[in-house]
């Protein structure tokens, strides 16, 4: 769209002039100079007293509110190791403490590494966590002791949530210090992944609404989800509990052990019926009565002579028991004088007692088997809506809680109802994909970026584009200071001095 048709599809209503404000204008063009890599990323902090980029190969600067390379510090101080291995890709401040600001690198092959930085200290990171994927996305809570970060895992991606765990011991130094505790991973939830809501479709942008109640993202199908977002770690009955699991393994160890003893009690009946069987055909022998002969079936003698004559030798050990009373007990003596042998005779004694079930249990009852930890829960989706046919790339919430804005493939920015998630404006000044969005702190304006060689800034209000900023190159980071209308950005081109760029509205 040229400048000459700015206005079409506008309020007038709602423009500046008939709210009774300055129209805006913006400043020129300032290029931030100094660097010797190229910037990949841009955050302010929340008070707006300090800017921190992030470039290639593991450099990370924080400036001062004057942005000038002599104000500038990397991180880590005092020459000491990056926790990062290649392009840091992603910075972000905590929205309540100007001292904490996130990073995560790019590594293409071994993941990527998260860092949590106190700059009142700013030798080493309070804190680092390794995801197996390059992070997409880094996004603070309102509260500033969560935030979560997106990585691809095989075919889906997946979301970690993280929490600041504050000590219960007060530290005992008097002089100001960031709060004792320390930040870690939460294993009580899980986002992404093959978790209902998300499938197998791509988390392209995530963020907390206002409230922080929520969590929203875009994804590949061209879908909003929002999900419930607990504070607090889920505990009881909201995860599989520990107790459960030990509950029912005794169940199944009890019924093993009646399944055995039972068992047991059988084979030791038969083996009374044979034992006395026996003894009743050596008492025959006594009396004069013939033994009965040795039944072989009719069937086993059709399939052959070799198989007939195994069932008479196993027949044979029978007639051997079937001696007189002397011989039989002659054999029971020496079978428990002798060691066991598979050869020797089946002894014909009375039956031993049988042995309680209990006393076999220490010996083949199996050590138990260690509690698994309990599994993550899925979040709750309580919202979900596919307004595009394509792909949607970006997701911004406004600073007052009016809208988000979401843009994608198809060029098309949409402000959205946060209330009825109904969509109530679109812009199509883009002319390729849109990858940044981004609200200034007073909600008057949003800043539109992507594949596109402008960025555009554009009023909330009158639907109206407040200026047009041409870029060399495909956009990499759009960010506006957190309490004055200043736009901050960087761009892939790569000829020349790295730089990035900040324009300012014109009081």
């Amino acid at each position: 769209m040229s400048d000459n048709n700015a206005g079409i599809d506008t309020f007038p209503y709602n423009t500046h002039t008939a709210r009774q404000l300055a129209p805006p204008k913006f400043s020129n063009v300032t290029e931030i100079r100094g660097l010797v890599k190229l910037v990949r990323s841009i955050a302010w902090s929340c008070d707006g007293s300090r800017a921190a980029t992030a470039g290639e190969y593991k450099d990370i600067h924080v400036w001062d509110n004057t942005l000038h390379i002599k104000s500038a510090k990397p991180l880590p101080a005092s020459s000491n190791p990056s926790p990062h291995s290649n392009h840091v890709t992603s910075v972000s401040w905590s929205p309540t403490d100007p001292n904490i600001l996130l990073s995560a690198d790019k590594t293409f092959s071994h993941g990527s590494v998260i860092a949590v930085w106190d700059l009142t200290s700013p030798s080493q990171p309070i804190a680092t966590f390794k995801t197996p994927g390059d992070v997409i996305s880094l996004s603070w809570h309102p509260s500033g002791h969560h935030f979560a970060a997106v990585y691809p895992k095989g075919l889906h991606d997946v979301v970690d949530f993280y929490r600041f765990s504050p000590s219960s011991i007060p530290s005992a130094s008097s002089s100001p210090s960031p709060p004792a505790g320390k930040w870690e991973k939460r294993t009580d939830i899980v986002l992404g992944g093959s978790s209902p809501g998300i499938g197998s479709e791509e988390i392209n942008s995530l963020r907390f609404n206002n409230s922080g109640q929520l969590v929203c993202a875009v994804s590949n199908d061209g879908s909003i989800g929002a999900w419930l977002y607990p504070l607090e770690l889920l505990e009881g009955e909201n995860m599989e509990a520990p107790v459960e699991l030990e509950k029912v393994e005794s169940i199944a160890v009890e019924d093993t052990i009646e399944d055995q003893a039972g068992t047991a009690g059988g084979a030791a009946s038969e083996a009374v019926v044979e034992k006395e069987t026996d003894v009743d055909m050596a008492n025959g022998e006594e009396t004069g009565e013939a033994p009965s002969a040795t039944f072989i079936p009719e069937e086993t003698a059709k399939e052959g002579p070799q198989e007939a004559e195994g069932v008479a030798a196993e027949a044979e050990p029978e007639e051997r028991v079937a001696g007189d009373e002397t011989a039989s007990k002659d054999d029971v003596e020496m079978t428990e004088n002798t060691p066991h042998s598979s050869k020797q005779p089946t002894p014909s004694r009375p039956p031993s007692p049988a042995v309680p079930p209990s006393a076999d249990i220490p010996e083949t009852a199996t050590p138990p088997a260690p509690i698994p930890a309990p599994k993550a829960t899925h979040l709750t989706r309580v919202a979900h809506t596919t307004p595009y046919a394509a792909s949607l790339l970006s997701l911004s919430f406004d600073p007052l809680g009016r809208w988000f804005a979401v843009g994608g493939q198809d060029a098309l920015l949409s402000l959205i109802d946060t209330r009825d998630w109904i969509c109530e404006k679109n812009w199509d000044v883009c002319s390729s994909a849109i990858r940044h969005t981004a609200f200034s702190s007073d909600g008057e304006f949003i800043a539109v970026g992507g594949d596109d060689l402008f960025i555009y800034i554009l009023s909330t209000h009158a639907s109206q584009v407040v200026s047009k900023i041409p870029i060399p190159a495909t956009l990499n980071c759009l960010v506006w200071h957190p309490t004055k209308n200043i736009l901050a950005w960087c761009h892939s081109d790569k000829k020349g001095a790295p730089l990035w760029y900040v324009v300012q509205q014109e009081v």
